[in-house]
C-alpha cells in the first residue's frame, strides 16, 4: 500500500465531507484521487451531471495504461458489462413507441423458434415486460455457455436454441424476481426480429446517433481499440495491478452479448446521463417521458405488489440510500455504475478499470451530490403488531443458479418476529430492524429499515410481508443487489440440514487429521507405515471431496470461465462425483464386515459417526444433482 501521508489525506477530505462545510467537486476529485492511491485502483472514468450546480463534466482519474503510462480520460473506453441491460430495455421501448411490439405480448408469440420451457405457458405465459424484470425463473446463465472463442460470435437464435438447459421457468412466471442475463440474450434476439437488424445496429442508429455517442462500440471484446483502457486484476504476492488479458481487448469473448456489450468512454455516457435528465422537460425522439416513468417501475412480481422502491423495472435497478438513483450496474473484470434522478437532476456514470469494488468513490458522489436535498415528505408508520401473523422461520426458495441453491438457503434464513413495536428480521446476515408504513393491510405489510445506519432511509419500503397467490407467507427483502424471497418452513429441518453438512464435513476432516497424525507417529516408533482399508478409504473420501470443494467454488473470474469447458479440474470434478459413491459402498461393506462384526462397541461408535457423515455427504450430493455433474454440459 502507499505510504502514510496518502491515508491522512484521504482521512482529512473525508472529514470535511461530514462535517457542515459545503462538498465542493474539487473536493471530490481531489478525494477520488486519494481513493485511487489509497486503493491501488488503476484507474477510474467519470461522467457526472448535477444540473442545479450547472455541473457537466467528464474525465479520468489514475492511468488507462500503466505499462504505456497512458493516463485515463474522458476518451477512454472501458467494458459497462450489464450497464448494457438499460440500453436493451430502451431498445425494447422504443419498438414499444412504434408499435411493433407490446410490453405484455407472450414472447413465444414473438419467438416461437426458441425452445423454452414454461410449464404455466397457458395460465401464465412469459411476457416481454417479464423477460425484461428478470421475472421469468429462468437460470442464470450457466457455465457453459458463459465465455466463447476469441471472435466466435453464433446468432443469436443459435446461441439460444444450442444451450436451453437454463431456459426453464423454476417456478410460476411473473412472481418473482431472479437476475438472468439469459433474459437479455433473449430481449436481444427480440429485437432482431422485430426490426430486421443486429440488436447492435439497431441500437446504434436508435439510440447512439440520436444522442451522438460516437465514441461507442457495440461489439469487439478481444478488439485492440484506440483509446481503450486496459482491464487489471491486483497480483497480491507482487502487490501490484496485472493486466487480466494479453490480446489488447476489453475481456473474453461474452457468448450472451446482449445482456454485456456496452463499450463506452465518460464523455458519451454523459451524453446518455443527459438524455434521462433533458426527459424531464420534453419527450425525445427515441422515447416519451412515459416511457422512462415504466421503465424506473417494476409491475410484474411481488415486490412490485408490495411498491418496494429498490424493485428492478425494465433494465433498471434503483439504488436506496436518501432518494432512489435509478440505473444499473456492472461487475466483470471491472466495474460500472450508471445512476440518476430527474426529480433532482442529478446522476453520474463511474466505472474502473479493475476487478475490485469502489464503494467509498461511489459513497463519495453520492454525498456530493445529495448534500444538500430534503424530504418533501415523510411517510408514516402503523403499529409493528400488524406483522406478528407473520412471526417464524424462513428460508429463502429463489437462487440465481439453482445449482446453489442450496447454498442461497443456508445463507439466507433466519427468524422474524415483533418486539416493541419493532420488526426483527435476522434472514440474511445480520438481524435488521424495520417498521411497518401506514397503509399496509394484513394481506401486504411494506417495511422500511431503520437500524442506526439506515436513519436516513425513512421514505424507503426496502422490504415486505405478503400473501403470496397460494396465501402461503413471504417475506421479500431486497439485499441491495437483488431481491430475495423467503417462505415459512421449520428451523429443525433447517438447521438440521445446515448442521449435518458442515458437521460431516468436519468429521470426515478431523478423522483423516488423526489417521495421518497416527500414523506417522508410529511410523517414526515402528518404522513402518501401515494403513487399514477403512482409514484409507476415509482418507481417499476426504481427498475426493476437498478436489470437489476446490473445483466447485471458484476465486476469480477466470476460475469460473473455466468451469464451463473440458479441461483437468471439471473432468477430476466429475469422475470423483461418480467415484466418490463407489467408495463410500466400499467402505460401508467393510465397516460391516471388520468392525460391526469384531471391534468393541467404543470402535463401533467412533465408525458410525464417520458412517453417518460419509452417509449424508452422499445423500446431499445426489439430492442436489453433484453425482455425474458435467460442468461443460450444465
Amino acid at each position: 500500500m502507499k505510504i502514510k501521508y496518502v491515508f491522512i489525506f484521504f482521512f482529512m477530505l473525508y472529514q470535511s465531507q461530514s462535517s457542515s462545510q459545503h462538498l465542493s467537486f474539487d473536493k471530490v476529485k481531489d478525494s477520488i484521487n486519494a481513493i485511487i492511491l489509497k486503493e491501488d485502483i488503476p484507474g477510474i472514468s467519470l461522467a457526472i451531471i448535477d444540473e442545479k450546480k450547472s455541473l457537466f463534466w467528464s474525465g479520468g482519474f489514475g492511468m488507462a495504461n500503466i505499462e504505456n503510462g497512458i493516463p485515463m480520460s474522458e476518451n477512454s473506453l472501458l467494458y459497462t458489462a450489464s450497464v448494457s441491460k438499460n440500453f436493451i430495455a430502451l431498445a425494447v421501448l422504443k419498438l414499444v413507441e412504434d408499435r411493433k411490439v407490446s410490453l405484455k405480448d407472450p414472447i413465444k408469440e414473438i419467438i416461437p423458434e426458441i425452445n423454452f420451457q414454461n410449464p404455466w405457458k397457458d395460465s401464465k405465459p412469459i411476457t416481454l415486460e417479464m423477460l425484461l424484470e428478470h421475472t421469468t425463473g429462468f437460470d442464470d446463465t450457466r457455465y457453459n455457455n458463459f465465455i466463447g472463442k476469441d471472435n466466435e460470435i453464433l446468432p443469436l437464435e443459435t446461441l439460444l436454441n444450442t444451450y436451453p438447459n437454463a431456459l426453464h421457468s423454476r417456478w410460476k412466471p411473473g412472481i418473482m424476481f431472479s437476475y438472468s442475463n439469459l433474459n437479455y440474450t433473449m430481449a436481444g434476439y427480440i429485437i432482431e426480429r422485430l426490426s430486421g437488424l443486429p440488436f447492435e445496429e439497431y441500437i446504434r442508429q436508435n439510440i447512439l446517433t440520436p444522442l451522438k455517442m460516437n465514441q461507442t462500440k457495440l461489439e469487439g471484446f478481444t478488439t485492440k481499440f484506440d483509446s481503450l483502457a486496459m482491464p487489471y486484476g491486483y497480483d497480491f504476492v507482487k502487490q501490484e495491478s496485472v493486466p487480466f488479458f494479453n490480446n489488447g481487448g476489453v475481456g473474453k469473448n461474452f457468448m450472451q452479448r446482449p445482456a454485456s456489450f456496452v463499450i463506452t468512454s465518460s464523455k458519451d455516457m454523459l451524453k446518455y446521463l443527459n438524455f434521462y435528465l433533458t426527459l424531464n422537460e420534453n419527450d425525445s425522439s427515441i422515447v416519451k417521458t412515459s416511457a422512462i416513468d415504466r421503465m424506473e417501475n417494476g409491475e410484474t412480481g411481488y415486490d412490485s405488489k408490495l411498491k418496494l422502491d429498490g424493485r428492478y423495472g425494465l433494465g433498471n435497478k434503483p439504488g436506496l440510500r436518501d432518494i432512489r438513483l435509478f440505473g444499473h450496474n456492472g461487475v466483470a473484470w471491472n466495474q460500472a455504475f450508471f445512476m440518476y434522478n430527474r426529480d433532482e437532476n442529478i446522476g453520474y456514470y463511474v466505472a474502473t478499470n479493475c476487478s475490485y469494488p469502489i464503494p467509498e468513490v461511489r459513497r463519495l458522489l453520492n454525498a456530493f451530490l445529495l448534500q444538500d436535498f430534503k424530504f418533501d415528505k415523510i411517510r408514516e408508520y402503523t403499529s409493528s403488531s400488524i406483522a406478528i401473523p407473520f412471526e417464524g422461520f424462513y428460508e429463502t426458495v429463489t437462487s440465481r443458479n439453482e445449482i446453489l441453491l442450496f447454498f442461497d438457503k443456508m445463507r439466507y434464513a433466519g427468524n422474524l418476529k415483533v418486539e416493541n413495536d419493532t420488526i426483527y428480521f435476522d434472514g440474511g446476515l445480520k438481524q435488521r430492524k424495520y417498521k411497518a408504513f401506514k397503509g399496509s393491510d394484513k394481506k401486504r405489510i411494506a417495511l422500511n429499515r431503520v437500524d442506526k445506519e439506515f436513519v436516513k432511509q425513512r421514505n424507503m419500503a426496502s422490504a415486505g410481508l405478503m400473501l403470496d397467490d397460494n396465501d402461503e407467507q413471504l417475506v421479500v427483502w431486497d439485499s441491495g443487489n437483488a431481491m430475495v424471497y423467503f417462505k415459512r418452513t421449520t428451523p429443525f429441518i433447517h438447521y438440521f440440514k445446515k448442521t449435518s453438512l458442515f458437521g460431516s464435513i468436519a468429521i470426515l476432516f478431523l478423522s483423516s487429521l488423526i489417521i495421518l497424525i497416527k500414523s506417522i507417529v508410529l511410523a517414526i516408533i515402528k518404522k513402518k507405515v501401515r494403513f487399514s482399508l477403512l482409514n484409507s478409504l476415509i482418507i481417499t473420501i476426504s481427498v475426493a471431496l476437498c478436489i470437489m470443494i476446490r473445483v466447485a467454488i471458484p476465486n476469480n473470474p477466470f476460475e469460473l470461465i473455466a468451469l464451463g469447458a473440458i479441461n483437468s479440474k471439471t473432468i477430476s470434478f466429475f469422475l470423483l462425483s461418480i467415484l466418490l459413491p463407489l467408495i463410500s459402498l466400499l467402505f460401508f461393506i467393510n465397516l460391516f464386515k471388520r468392525v460391526y462384526k469384531r471391534k468393541p462397541l467404543k470402535h463401533k461408535l467412533i465408525y458410525s459417526l464417520v458412517c453417518y457423515a460419509i452417509l449424508y455427504l452422499n445423500i446431499f450430493m445426489l439430492h442436489n444433482g453433484f453425482v455425474g455433474l458435467q460442468f461443460w454440459n450444465y
